[in-house]
């Protein structure tokens, strides 16, 4: 994630830096109070990025351990029950996750309630 500052800011250029996946796209002269609100907005991002990353490693190893239960267990009631719980975790995970992934979308596409 970088930002781009330029002094003879274009439209093309904007697109350009946007596309190589710049977070903002700055022309000189700016406003550091504008320069605060695109920094803490980025850092809320990131926040959002590792907390999800966080989040999809806990789904993957919970994922991991159900399937050991069904592939070792011998389908007693307190190996179902093992399984059911594990399966409510993934999909209580998932769900944050998926919250993660809309904060994350709306502070990186809609700039998370800062005026621009």
């Amino acid at each position: 994630m970088y930002l781009l500052f330029t002094v003879k800011g274009t439209i093309e250029s904007a697109v350009d830096a946007m596309k190589a996946g710049a977070f903002d796209y700055l022309t000189k002269p700016f406003e550091f109070a504008l320069l605060s609100r695109i920094l803490a907005r980025a850092m809320k991002v990131r926040e959002l990025s590792k907390s999800e990353d966080q989040c999809r490693a806990a789904v993957a190893e919970l994922t991991y351990e159900v399937n050991k239960l069904q592939n070792d267990c011998d389908k007693s009631s307190v190996k179902e029950l093992e399984n059911y719980e594990l399966k409510e975790q993934i999909e209580a995970l998932k769900e944050t996750v998926r919250r993660y992934k809309e904060m994350h979308d709306t502070y990186f596409f809609n700039g998370g309630g800062f005026d621009s």
